[in-house]
């Protein structure tokens, strides 16, 4: 951990947007597939352990699938001394399971800092089936152990929707790994640029740990 802080001062992250062309259709659980995308293109990626990659966000079709929308975009925070690399990525179109989304040209921006934070997804690795169908206490317990590992003062908790957790999966391989949609409150803003950019969890490559 000290090791990777010491990488995020020297070289913070920025966040880097690509807006994507409307109505291409891709898988729900796309997130895998999409960090292989990339790395093809763009290899040092994969070599880089500070970097995040967001899943994409898209209309909900019947059949597992989502479709980009007007407002849907291709986020990564990098080291702000690679940013500039993912120019290159403009106007390619990325094939992401069995289907594909088209990149804009994208615009490079620092970290916002916000008081609550949310991320769609966290999973959290506290036993050997790597947290699949992890009950609730188990889970918020482990993520407060990590929040406070990283050095962290939020009020996190399980976020809510009509009333209950949103219970979600990463697919890796065939392989669904569990976690859960989380809110942390009361950040500073040294700690809300933190958790942005430590994420917290695992898959961080695949929306893992994703705080906005």
């Amino acid at each position: 951990m000290a090791e990777l802080e010491k990488l995020l001062v020297a070289d913070p992250l920025v966040q880097v947007e690509f807006p994507l062309v409307v109505g291409d259709r891709i898988s729900s659980l796309h997130s895998y597939s999409l960090y292989s995308a990339l790395k093809l293109l763009e290899p040092w990626l994969e070599e880089c352990s500070t970097v995040l990659i967001n899943s994409i966000a898209g209309v909900r079709l019947h059949n597992q699938q989502i479709e980009t929308h007007c407002n849907s975009q291709l986020q990564l925070r990098v080291p702000i001394s690679r940013a500039s690399r993912l120019y290159a990525l403009a106007g390619k179109r990325l094939s992401v399971g069995q289907g594909s989304i088209a990149l804009q040209p994208p615009t490079i921006r620092p970290l916002i800092c916000k008081k609550n934070l949310r991320s769609r997804i966290v999973t959290i690795n506290l036993r050997d089936d790597e947290g699949s169908n992890l009950p609730p206490d188990l889970f918020l317990a482990g993520a407060n152990r990590q929040l406070e590992g990283l050095g962290i003062q939020g009020e996190l908790s399980l976020a809510l929707r009509r009333g209950e957790f949103q219970r979600r999966v990463i697919k890796i391989k065939g392989k669904f790994i569990t976690g859960y949609a989380v809110e942390v409150k009361g950040l500073s803003e040294e700690d809300s640029l933190k958790l942005q950019q430590f994420g917290l969890g695992g898959r961080k490559t695949m929306g893992g740990g994703w705080f906005e």
